[in-house]
């Protein structure tokens, strides 16, 4: 299996250069992994979450893996507008799509979205919500 971090290392890139994004985003540093424990926290933000990753066994020794994760919008205001905006947008550029990182490769689809709720007095959460078969690509062979 592809280690966890390579995964959400390259996912926040190729979040970072997507400009229907980013566009939508203060700036393109507020996408990071779920984990993030930084003192400046600026909004919206984007932060990627790997739910977990499954190898896919069969009679045949292989690399394949299910991967699951979720992507989390946050944002603020009186209304969870924008963070609806900005999960339709996630969704459209992931929905069947073919990822190609350095070592690894991945069929991700959305298996749905969670609507935005509210966190906090003006702080919204929602989450698309992808799953893929992952896989070394040739080059890491």
């Amino acid at each position: 299996m592809i280690a966890p971090h390579v995964i959400q290392a390259d996912l926040v890139t190729d979040i970072k250069a997507q400009a229907g994004i980013t566009a939508l985003l203060a700036s393109a540093s507020e996408v990071r992994e779920d984990q993030y424990q930084g003192t400046v926290y600026g909004y919206p933000a984007i932060r990627v979450a790997l739910i977990g990753q499954t190898p896919i066994l069969g009679p045949e020794p292989c690399d394949l893996a299910t991967l699951n994760l979720t992507i989390r919008v946050y944002t603020e205001g009186g209304s969870s507008r924008s963070n609806s905006v900005i999960l339709g947008a996630i969704n459209d550029v992931y929905h069947r799509k073919i990822f190609s990182a350095s070592t690894w490769n991945c069929w991700l689809r959305s298996t749905g979205v969670i609507n935005p709720t509210r966190q906090g007095s003006k702080l919204w959460r929602g989450e698309a919500i992808l799953s893929g078969t992952v896989y070394p690509n040739s080059g890491a062979l």
